[in-house]
């Protein structure tokens, strides 16, 4: 993640992990799921067992620095099924 701010391609691949999920309710956090321990007792891992708002934030920028990588196109696959559908049920549904 660090290494791609920045930087641009032409064509992205994300791996939405089971980190930041969607739920009917809303964005949540699965601490488990986080590998990052980059900064001992600040660590992503840290914050989300601490404050799982603000790891929802931080997450939510993380995948949006991935996501806008890609100059001509992003390409996405969700390990959590149930994120996939909510982020499709949302996509679908009307705009006021």
């Amino acid at each position: 993640m660090y290494g791609a701010q920045g930087l641009e391609a032409d064509y992205v691949g994300v791996v939405w992990g089971r980190d930041l999920i969607l739920r009917e309710e809303g964005w949540t956090v699965n601490p488990e799921a986080i590998t990052d321990t980059v900064g001992g007792k600040h660590s992503l891992k840290t914050i989300a067992k601490q404050d799982a708002q603000k790891a929802v934030e931080l997450l939510k920028n993380r995948y949006y620095v991935m996501l806008s990588r890609g100059i001509r196109g992003t390409y996405v696959f969700f390990e959590d099924p149930e994120t996939l559908h909510q982020i499709r049920r949302r996509q679908l549904q009307p705009k006021p």
